[in-house]
């Protein structure tokens, strides 16, 4: 009878044991379970996703002040221009036209909807209007050949766009609540920036060599402490699309979403 209630002891000792081998083991299961998990690089930049994300932060700072994103766009579309006869500064060089008519083609734009004018002083190489480029010429000429059509890219996109109109509507509605433009939270910024992050991505997703420019771009921008306020996005952001954009493709068959 000993042996037996020894023997009983016993087991219940070990199936206790068991038991907490059991609940340490589940325990160690749960906490592994926890551990980050590498996800698998891919081979697509969703830029997509990231001006989505932009325009949507961009429209909700606005919206507080009930300014309605689709109500904006179709005033804009009404100021914009129709070009019936071409104007070229005879200032602009041929060389600047000829390849300003091909990146405009490329970026889905005829040529003869666009007026083309020259700019004495400016802190940028071209600048888009409603309906027109400027270019200032001097700027323009130190620029590689992938850098310029890249500007010209990135300008082509903002007319597609109407940015310049849309941002002269916005203001127009805000003008009364006095906002302060230099502030980074100020609604019109947010809406600037996203534009000019569209802009940019864009125009370097339409090849390699608009990809490069990009990057000699924003290399230049942060190397030379450009100040464009904050209106744009800091130079650094615009350097880490730049590099990823240029990888991607420069990588076939990496492409960008």
């Amino acid at each position: 009878m000993e042996s037996i209630h020894r023997y009983l002891k016993y087991l219940a000792i070990s199936v206790s044991a068991i038991a907490g081998l059991l609940i340490i083991g589940s325990v160690i299961t749960l906490t592994s379970s926890k551990a980050p998990v590498i996800k698998a690089p891919t081979k697509t930049i969703d830029s997509q996703a990231f001006l989505d994300e932009k325009e949507a932060e961009a429209w909700a700072q606005l919206k507080k002040l009930n300014i309605d994103k689709a109500t904006v766009v179709q005033k804009a579309q009404g100021l914009r221009k129709k070009i019936t006869k071409r104007h070229i500064d005879k200032s602009i060089a041929t060389s600047t036209r000829t390849l300003v008519d091909t990146v405009l083609t490329q970026s889905g734009i005829d040529p003869e909807t666009i007026a083309l004018y020259h700019r004495e002083k400016s802190y940028s190489a071209a600048a888009a209007g409603n309906s027109c480029l400027y270019i200032t010429q001097d700027i323009f000429n130190g620029l590689t050949q992938q850098a310029k059509k890249f500007v010209i890219g990135h300008e082509a996109q903002h007319i597609i766009n109407s940015d310049t109109l849309v941002l002269q509507v916005v203001e127009e509605f805000t003008d009364h609540l006095k906002l302060n433009p230099t502030s980074p939270d100020c609604p019109i910024n947010y809406l600037s920036r996203f534009f000019e992050f569209r802009a940019d991505i864009r125009a370097a997703s339409l090849g390699a060599e608009f990809a490069q420019g990009y990057v000699e771009r924003a290399h230049g921008w942060l190397k030379n402490n450009a100040d464009f306020g904050t209106c744009h996005p800091k130079h650094a952001e615009r350097l880490a699309w730049a590099q990823k954009i240029s990888g991607s493709v420069n990588q076939s068959p990496v492409g960008v979403a």
